[in-house]
């Protein structure tokens, strides 16, 4: 039977079962469908009782329903969550208070993947409380390249022995007349002399 047919029979009175046969039938198969037991229609009370039973039951059910449909639980928009054992993806719309818990029973992390969640209830189901960290964005800063000058030890030697043996004076004459090959090696030690004694002896 399906559940409009539930309700239309729990809704028949005492009176309309004992004067109706075909009633009588509907009551008597939907009172076993529900709960796997013959229901006997011998009495008033038998037949109030089981009417009283099937409201009860539906009553119940819908509580049930209202309770699964309602969720604390909120995922990040645009998040979809495998849930590991079943064939289940989680979202918003398909969430349930159960379904999270499962969730977070595979790891306590998973909670990230919550935009809000009860706190208190996370918090019981834990036995203490669940820290979640924040994230921050990566600062990033646009860094100008650095040319890096290749250095030839042999260039380097001899620029600092012609310092050492020569004046600033002596230098500038003995390189004011220096080829201007830039292939040669005099002219790249011509060079890196003027530039280290403009650096030392700034005029």
């Amino acid at each position: 039977m399906r559940i409009e047919d539930y309700k239309r029979i729990a809704g028949y009175t005492k009176n309309q079962v004992k004067s109706d046969k075909l009633k009588e039938k509907e009551l008597r198969e939907a009172y076993y469908e529900l709960f796997r037991e013959p229901l006997s229609i011998t009495c008033d009370n038998c037949i109030t009782d089981g009417i009283f039973r099937i409201q009860y039951h539906l009553k119940t059910l819908k509580q049930k329903v209202m309770e699964t449909s309602k969720c604390d639980f909120k995922l990040k928009p645009g998040l979809v969550v495998y849930l590991p054992g079943s064939s289940l993806h989680l979202t918003n719309d398909n969430l349930t208070n159960e379904l999270a818990f499962m969730l977070l029973k595979k790891t306590r992390k998973n909670i990230a993947y919550f935009a809000s969640y009860p706190a208190d209830k996370v918090t019981e189901f834990f036995g203490n409380p669940i820290e979640v960290k924040e994230e921050k964005p990566v600062e990033v800063k646009e860094v100008e390249p650095v040319v890096v000058e290749e250095k030839n030890d042999e260039e380097t030697n001899q620029l600092d022995t012609l310092m050492a043996e020569n004046s600033k004076n002596d230098l500038i004459k003995k390189l004011g007349d220096y080829p201007h090959d830039k292939a040669w090696t005099k002219f790249r030690l011509a060079e890196q002399l003027l530039k280290k004694l403009s650096e030392e002896n700034p005029e």
